[in-house]
């Protein structure tokens, strides 16, 4: 996330992108995800 309006999920053990979220007009602020996604 950040001022550039995305947001992707990065796999922590090899760095590999999993997932990337549609762009947004405005910046991302804060982001919360559940180990279930909902």
């Amino acid at each position: 996330g950040g001022d550039r309006g995305f947001v992707q999920i990065i796999r922590t053990h090899d760095l590999q992108p999993v997932y990337a979220y549609p762009q947004c007009d405005a910046s991302i602020r804060s982001l919360a995800i559940t180990h279930d996604q909902k």
